[in-house]
C-alpha cells in the first residue's frame, strides 16, 4: 500500500514538473532582454544569414548581385497558442475517459496579424476543444494520426479564420506535446 502511494505520488510529481517545463523556459527567454519572441527568432535567424553569406562571398568568385538567383523565405512568426486539456475516450472501453492535452502553437507569415487571433481566441479555443474532445484514443496513436490531427486542426482553425475575418491568417498549427492519460 505504501509503495503504491510513493509511485502514484512521484508519478505526479513527474507530471506537475513536465508541465512547468515550458514555464521555465519562457521566464528564461524572457530575461534575455529581448523585446518579443520575434525578435528572438530574428535574430538568431540574421546570425544564420550573416554565416552564409560570410562563407558564400569568402571564395574567390565575384560576387553575384542578380536578385532572382537569390531569393529567400521569410520565415512565419511562432507563438503559443494555449495548452488544451480535454477529455477522449477509449473504443475498448466505452465508459472510461481519459485526457488528453495539447500543446498548440501557431505560424503565421505576418506579425501584424497576431491581433486577429488575439481578437477571435474564443472561438479559435473552441473550435480546437469541440473537435478533439469527440476524439478517440485510437485516432491519435500513430504518427500519421497525428499528422493528420495537425492538418484537421490547421483546416478547421483556417476556414473559422476566414469566415469571420475574411483573411488567410494562420499559415501552420503546430502540436508540439501530445500526451494521453
Amino acid at each position: 500500500m505504501t509503495t503504491t502511494f510513493f509511485r502514484t505520488l512521484l508519478f505526479l510529481i513527474c507530471i506537475q514538473l513536465i508541465s512547468l517545463d515550458g514555464f521555465f523556459i519562457s521566464n528564461a527567454w524572457s530575461t534575455e532582454g529581448l523585446p518579443s519572441q520575434k525578435a528572438r527568432f530574428q535574430g538568431m535567424g540574421s546570425t544564420l544569414k550573416e554565416q552564409k553569406t560570410q562563407t558564400f562571398f569568402s571564395s574567390d568568385e565575384p560576387e553575384v548581385n542578380n536578385k532572382e538567383e537569390v531569393q529567400e523565405e521569410q520565415p512565419g512568426t511562432y507563438f503559443k497558442l494555449h495548452t488544451f486539456v480535454v477529455n477522449i475516450r477509449d473504443e475498448r472501453y466505452p465508459g472510461k475517459l481519459l485526457f488528453l492535452t495539447l500543446e498548440v502553437f501557431c505560424e503565421i507569415k505576418d506579425e501584424d496579424d497576431k491581433w486577429l487571433i488575439e481578437t477571435h481566441i474564443a472561438p479559435i479555443k473552441d473550435t480546437i476543444i469541440t473537435y478533439t474532445s469527440g476524439l478517440f484514443r485510437q485516432q491519435i496513436q500513430t504518427q500519421k494520426q497525428k499528422k493528420a490531427l495537425q492538418e484537421s486542426l490547421t483546416q478547421k482553425v483556417r476556414s473559422l479564420l476566414k469566415t469571420t475575418t475574411g483573411e488567410k491568417v494562420i499559415s501552420n498549427l503546430y502540436l508540439t506535446r501530445i500526451i494521453i492519460q
